[in-house]
């Protein structure tokens, strides 16, 4: 009774079918986006001044060697 070529239109062939097309394609292009800004980053990645701060703490450099390599990262 519903088969090709039919009048019947059923859920997906009417405005709303195109409708949810267009938002599935923006979504995609959004998520496509967001993955290669954030593709550079790594999660748990360690900042200049902390990785400094932690070697200062272990003892690998001296108080004058943190504090000059402070002011590089810092200027």
């Amino acid at each position: 009774m519903y088969g090709y070529g039919s009048c019947y239109w059923g859920p997906g062939n009417w405005f709303g079918g195109g409708v949810f097309m267009v938002l599935l394609a923006i979504l995609l292009v959004l998520l496509l986006v967001s993955i290669i800004r954030n593709s550079g980053r790594k999660a748990g990645q360690e900042k200049a001044m902390d990785i400094l701060k932690r070697r200062y703490a272990a003892g690998e450099i001296s108080k004058e060697q943190f504090d000059a390599m402070k002011r590089d990262l810092l200027d």
